[in-house]
């Protein structure tokens, strides 16, 4: 077991470093960041700031002491949470394609295209019935705006068990996480796109919380009830988005590779498995047994699909091969067509050829600081009616600026995490498998654009925060050089 740990440990990390290299040298090389495109008024506030801190910092050297202030963290949380709340109030509006289905289909569940819709992609109804049963319960009517208020609340809920878990891990390293995280819910204009990224991020950050917390407690009995909790909210985080199992999965490769005590974490992996699967059964069978919506059978599109489409293009969305899932007569012909589609990509590759395209498509799925703002949803139907949605639609004046800035931040937190590489601790290593989880999934099946990293954020964020001591010494160290 011990040289199991050990080759998997390696392996993670090899393989890590090469996938993190690669985004963060796309993520330098984006576009977003051609300072041709951003506004005067950018460019000048970011002079003005840069030479308003610098004059601070020679003034006051030890400024730095004021923001590890417990006061001025509060100070500047409220801040953002009142600048989140202002912008859903006034910038929440229509989007598009699947989040517009999944909304409509909560007023008109008889619309013709609606049951199309939903016998296409039947794991949409996931969303649909918890955003139902979500309003219900908080007597919330139906409108983008109350969907957009949900989506808030979750993120930033997910914010709160991202910091409670580098706490458990590293306590000197909270206000860095919280920082981070602050910082980042500026440039996450997504709190207003109520759909499954946004909403399974709030249980991946539960679930990694929950983990942690029974890997830090010493009571077998009180393990045991976490991990029950533990298969029950990633089955709910599945049941959202099956993809956002992926750091579940790295749950249970660390348990079994562990090398402590072999018959506590047993049964610790047998009730969290237990939970999960019972969990993920209950709700399935609710979901198929439902009559809100009259679903053709048969119609889905296939796993094999999503490999497809995976493949060609920039690795993400095809309108050619979404029409031939329409078109097919049932599952066996659109099984047959992506198949087809697959073998003749891999052939005309080679097994080199498909290499440089996962590569490639690394560089598509991750270099986007926007999180893929501009390549999703209807937002270019809004006309911008006020600053920041100038600054947050994609038809807004400052959109650029936006991406600019936001590109900036994307950078730092890849920083964190790719200079990061000494730190080789049990924590760390657990995230960069689940991160690598997540990356090398999004190689495989659709991506093409960084909006399907949404769902990961939270191993981003905890990983970016547990490696900033040892890039903060980097830096540090390359500095003292320069210097020299």
């Amino acid at each position: 077991m011990k040289s199991l740990n050990i080759f998997t440990n390696k392996i993670t990390y090899l393989l890590f470093l090469i996938l993190i290299t690669i985004s963060w040298l796309s993520a330098i090389r984006s576009p977003n960041l051609n300072i041709e495109y951003i506004s005067n008024d950018l460019l000048i506030a970011l002079l003005v700031l840069g030479l308003v801190i610098f004059v601070i910092l020679k003034l006051f050297p030890k400024i730095s002491k004021f923001f590890k202030k417990w006061q001025t963290l509060a100070v500047c949380s409220a801040i953002v949470f009142g600048f989140q709340l202002y912008f859903v109030l006034s910038s929440s509006t229509k989007i598009g394609y699947d989040v517009t289905s999944v909304y409509n289909a909560q007023w008109q569940p008889d619309d013709g295209f609606i049951k199309f819709y939903f016998s296409l992609n039947p794991n949409n109804l996931n969303i649909l019935f918890l955003q139902m049963k979500l309003r219900d319960i908080l007597g919330l009517g139906l409108s983008w705006q109350n969907l957009g208020l949900l989506t808030l609340a979750l993120v930033d809920l997910a914010v709160v068990f991202n910091t409670l878990t580098v706490a458990m891990l590293n306590k000197k390293l909270v206000l860095h996480s919280i920082y981070i995280q602050l910082t980042g819910l500026l440039v996450f204009p997504y709190i207003i796109v109520p759909y499954t990224d946004t909403w399974s991020m709030f249980f991946v950050a539960l679930y990694l919380f929950i983990f942690i917390l029974a890997n830090k407690t010493e009571k077998l009995s009180l393990k045991i009830i976490l991990t029950l909790f533990l298969g029950i909210i990633a089955a709910l985080a599945c049941f959202i988005k099956p993809s956002a199992v992926i750091p579940f999965i790295a749950i249970v490769i660390w348990w079994l590779i562990s090398t402590d005590k072999i018959f506590p974490r047993i049964i610790l992996l047998v009730f969290t498995l237990l939970t999960f699967v019972g969990t993920t059964y209950t709700l399935s069978n609710k979901i198929s047994g439902q009559n809100y919506i009259t679903i053709t059978p048969n119609k889905s599109k296939p796993l094999l699909h999503f490999i497809s489409i995976g493949m060609e293009g920039t690795g993400g969305y095809s309108l050619e091969q979404d029409q031939a899932m329409m078109r097919a007569k049932n599952m066996h012909e659109r099984n047959e067509y992506s198949l087809k589609r697959i073998d003749k990509n891999l052939k005309q590759m080679g097994p080199v050829g498909y290499i440089k395209w996962l590569l490639f498509k690394q560089k598509n799925n991750t270099a986007d600081g926007s999180l893929g703002w501009m390549a999703d949803g209807n937002l270019a139907e809004a006309t911008p009616k006020n600053w920041i949605q100038n600054i947050y639609y994609t038809t807004g004046k400052y959109i650029k600026d936006f991406q600019f800035v936001a590109q900036l931040w994307w950078i730092a937190l890849l920083t964190f995490i790719f200079l990061g590489f000494k730190n080789k601790t049990s924590g760390v290593q657990f995230f960069r498998l689940a991160l690598l989880g997540g990356f090398i999934f999004l190689l495989i099946f659709e991506g093409g654009r960084s909006r399907y990293l949404i769902q990961f954020m939270p191993c981003f964020i905890i990983l970016a925060s547990l490696c900033y001591p040892n890039t903060s010494s980097l830096l540090k160290g390359f500095l003292q050089v320069i210097k020299k």
